[in-house]
């Protein structure tokens, strides 16, 4: 039985084991996926551990996809690009990363939300791992400018890799003349602790909006905020969430398995007895 697992902190809420789980019973395998609790800094050890015990692939998700990019021997466009690693596998037993967030984040907002990304202009709040994986593939896919806010200033702008990124600290970028957003994805991992972003309720009335963390059985803050502030479209990232995954197992397995199915067994709470 092949061994797979989810690492992170925290932990405990993933549902990559039980929507890897759906794709592989679409798949007809066998498979094991557990959550193991990895705290910064303690990636290599944990991965090292895993495999001797005979895993075969890892997901990562905070605070750990930049340090999975540093430990890889091997990385794909996709991780190089952005800099940060969200899938990883062994292959001749080499560590190869890869990045599945942006395509996976354009496949819901594209396909499920059926949003037109061309010529807009997106605002994203964070410039962590999870804002490292998608700029590239919103700037392939045809947006005007991406506007990133961070608490630290210097670590946004060094994501300014392109002449249609621009970066602020929020003090600053509450106080500018930018003009609207169509898009506004929280990127942070205030959602997961129960705060908010220090964002002016401007910036997200009449826009879409999207926090890339999840709770299955409730809104996220985020969401009853951006709710509450007039945007037009309050998402969480679970959709984001079963389309990287899908991208992720494609890449373990060599077969591509149907998201629709898995978001809505999701959300009708299929899977509400699963350990969160």
């Amino acid at each position: 039985m092949s061994r797979f697992a989810v690492l992170g902190s925290p932990i405990a809420h993933s549902l990559s084991p039980v929507i890897h789980q759906a794709f592989a019973k679409e798949a007809k395998l066998s498979i094991t996926f557990e959550k193991i609790l990895t705290p910064a800094g303690a990636l290599k050890q944990t991965l090292d551990a895993f495999k001797v015990n005979g895993g075969q692939g890892a997901c990562v998700t905070l605070p750990l996809k930049v340090e999975a990019f540093e430990l890889c021997d091997h990385l794909t466009l996709a991780a190089k690009t952005a800099k940060a690693v969200n899938t990883l596998f062994w292959q001749a037993g080499k560590l190869w990363g890869d990045n599945t967030d942006g395509e996976g984040l354009l496949g819901y907002l594209q396909n499920d939300l059926g949003l037109v990304l061309e010529g807009r202009r997106i605002l994203i709040l964070g410039a962590g791992g999870a804002t490292r994986g998608i700029l590239d593939p919103l700037l392939k896919a045809g947006v005007q400018n991406i506007v990133i806010v961070n608490r630290t200033l210097t670590k946004a702008q060094a994501l300014c890799t392109n002449p249609h990124i621009t970066a602020y600290d929020y003090d600053t970028f509450n106080r500018s003349n930018e003009l609207p957003f169509y898009l506004v994805i929280n990127a942070t991992s205030c959602s997961l602790q129960d705060a908010l972003p220090p964002l002016e309720p401007e910036w997200v009335k009449g826009a879409y909006t999207v926090d890339l963390a999840y709770k299955q059985k409730q809104e996220t803050l985020f969401q009853q905020w951006a709710n509450k502030q007039g945007a037009l479209l309050a998402e969480d990232g679970l959709g984001m969430l079963v389309w990287q995954a899908a991208l992720g197992f494609k890449l373990w397995h060599h077969f591509l398995p149907h998201v629709k199915p898995v978001i809505q067994q999701l959300r009708q709470g299929a899977f509400q007895d699963a350990d969160q």
